[in-house]
């Protein structure tokens, strides 16, 4: 009788075959896989981990700004303004500036532009449902991130790291109920404007 170790690596094994071909074709159809792109040089990982076809696998290297390069218009300027928006009353404040570095985060390392070319909504990266009743599953990446670094993308999960030698695969969800984060930090902006002085 199989053990339950067994049976979960036997029903995750289509789920990283289907990663591992999607990787290989977005190494073959985006220059910065290979250092090709010249705004983006390859380089390894601090602590490199081997691929299907055993070889380091490469990322490309953070930048100090919000690196939006592929990314529409309105979403570059939102995500802008996002850092100085306050943060909402139904979140806690350290989840909040957690959640924009996560937002930074994929952009910078390209994977937000990575998601986009692959058919990821502006809500399926960046949004998040207000609702403490509603479906934790409608949020978008950068808030499931949680601190976590993305090891791969495809059109329907991102990768990501739980420690050493574990991964947590994180899908695009319904996300329905789900607003985009900046709209949050909007609403929160316009509620302390029309709040009068001295009120909590």
């Amino acid at each position: 009788m199989a053990s339950l170790r067994e049976l979960a690596q036997q029903a995750l094994r289509p789920v990283e075959h289907q990663l591992e071909q999607e990787v290989e074709q977005l190494e073959h159809r985006v220059p910065a896989f290979h250092g090709q792109d010249s705004s983006h040089g390859v380089v390894e990982h601090r602590f490199p981990q081997k691929s299907a076809r055993n070889s380091k696998c490469s990322t490309v290297p953070v930048s100090r700004g919000w690196n939006v390069g592929t990314l529409p218009t309105d979403i570059v300027r939102s995500l802008s303004d996002l850092s100085r928006l306050p943060c909402p009353a139904m979140v806690n404040p350290h989840t909040w500036r957690e959640v924009i570095q996560d937002c930074r985060r994929l952009c910078n390392e390209g994977w937000a532009g990575i998601a986009t070319r692959l058919g990821w909504s502006p809500l399926d990266l960046f949004g998040a449902v207000p609702d403490k009743l509603g479906d934790p599953g409608a949020d978008g990446l950068a808030v499931k991130l949680r601190g976590r670094p993305v090891f791969a993308i495809c059109a329907s999960f991102a990768t990501v790291s739980d420690g050493p030698g574990a991964r947590s695969f994180l899908h695009r969800g319904n996300n329905s109920g789900a607003v985009l984060l900046w709209e949050l930090g909007r609403r929160a902006e316009r509620r302390a404007v029309r709040r009068p002085e001295g009120l909590p």
